[in-house]
């Protein structure tokens, strides 16, 4: 499948406790006592998967709305490599994963 339309999701969306001040965001992961510090799209990007499952092309169409950015190919190519670590680190997986 293209990458840029599997669709995607968070593998726990209830295990991440969020905490923000300004433009400095920092999820926490229940499962893996792992803490990360996201710059605000990466926060809005995994805040969208919690709630939805999307594609990296409705993925940096939403991030873009949120953030009020443009959503180029700049944009989208961050958000798909973010989208990768995300499922590097265990946090997402394809919709069609049967996990």
């Amino acid at each position: 499948m293209e990458e840029s339309i599997r669709r995607w999701k968070i593998t726990d969306p209830s295990c991440l406790l969020w905490r923000c001040w300004d433009d400095e965001h920092i999820v926490f992961n229940t499962l893996s006592g792992d803490a990360h510090l996201l710059n605000p799209p990466a926060a809005a990007a995994l805040k969208i998967l919690q709630k939805s499952c999307l594609s990296v092309d409705e993925l940096t169409l939403e991030v873009a709305r949120a953030s009020s950015l443009e959503a180029n190919p700049e944009l989208h190519a961050h958000l798909q490599q973010f989208v990768l670590q995300l499922a590097r680190m265990g946090l997402a997986l394809p919709a069609d994963d049967p996990r």
